[in-house]
C-alpha cells in the first residue's frame, strides 16, 4: 500500500510537471508569435496586442515558477525576435517603396518612348516635305581633279553650272546646269552632307 501510494504520488508530480512544462511551452509560442507580430490563428497583431501578449507571458511565468535563468533566456530570445521582426517590417516596407517608384519609372519611360516614336513621326513628315519641295529627282555632278596644267572644266562660284572648254582653238565653252555642282576643291563631307538628307528620306520610307 505504502509503495503504491508513493507510486501515485510519483505520477502525480509528474503529472504537476509535465502540465507546468505544457503550459510554460505554449506561454513561450505564444511570446514568440506575438513578439513577431502574429496571433494564435495568424493575424497580424497591433502594437497593443503584442504588448498585452508580452505582459500575458511574464504573469504566466511567474505563475508557472519558472526559474529566473530561464526567464532571462527566453526574454532574450523575445527581444531578439522582435527586433528581427521589426527588421523584417522595415524591409517589407522598403520593398514596398521602392516597388512604386519602380512602377512610377516604367510608366514614365513609357510615355518618354511613346512622345519618342511621335515626335520622330512628325520629323519624317516634316523632313520628306523639305525634300519634296527641293525636289524628289535632283542631279548632281561632281569634276574630278585634273592633273593637267590646262583645264577644260571649270566650275562658276554659283555652284549649280558648269563650263567645259570645247576642243579646237576657238576658245568656245558649253555651260551645263546641275541642281548642285561640286568643284573639284569639294571634299567628301561636302557631298555627303548634301545626299545625306536624300538618303534618310529614303530610309524613312518616303
Amino acid at each position: 500500500a505504502a509503495r503504491a501510494a508513493e507510486a501515485a504520488d510519483a505520477a502525480a508530480a509528474a503529472a504537476k510537471a509535465a502540465a507546468s512544462e505544457k503550459a510554460d511551452m505554449v506561454a513561450e509560442l505564444r511570446a514568440l508569435r506575438a513578439a513577431a507580430g502574429i496571433g494564435d490563428d495568424g493575424e497580424e497583431l497591433s502594437e497593443e496586442q503584442r504588448l498585452a501578449a508580452a505582459a500575458e507571458f511574464e504573469t504566466a511565468a511567474q505563475q508557472n515558477d519558472m526559474s529566473a535563468k530561464d526567464a532571462t533566456a527566453l526574454t532574450s530570445r523575445l527581444v531578439k525576435a522582435t527586433k528581427a521582426a521589426e527588421a523584417a517590417r522595415r524591409v517589407a516596407t522598403d520593398m514596398e517603396t521602392f516597388k512604386k517608384i519602380a512602377d512610377e519609372r516604367l510608366r514614365r519611360i513609357e510615355e518618354l518612348e511613346s512622345q519618342a516614336l511621335d515626335a520622330d513621326a512628325v520629323r519624317r513628315a516634316l523632313h520628306n516635305q523639305i525634300q519634296e519641295l527641293r525636289g524628289n529627282v535632283r542631279v548632281f555632278c561632281r569634276v574630278r581633279p585634273t592633273t593637267s596644267e590646262t583645264a577644260v572644266v571649270d566650275c562658276p562660284a554659283d555652284g549649280s553650272s558648269v563650263s567645259i572648254l570645247k576642243s579646237g582653238d576657238t576658245g568656245e565653252t558649253a555651260a551645263f546646269e546641275f541642281d548642285r555642282v561640286f568643284a573639284p576643291t569639294s571634299t567628301q563631307s561636302e557631298v555627303f552632307e548634301e545626299v545625306s538628307q536624300l538618303v534618310q528620306s529614303a530610309l524613312d520610307g518616303y
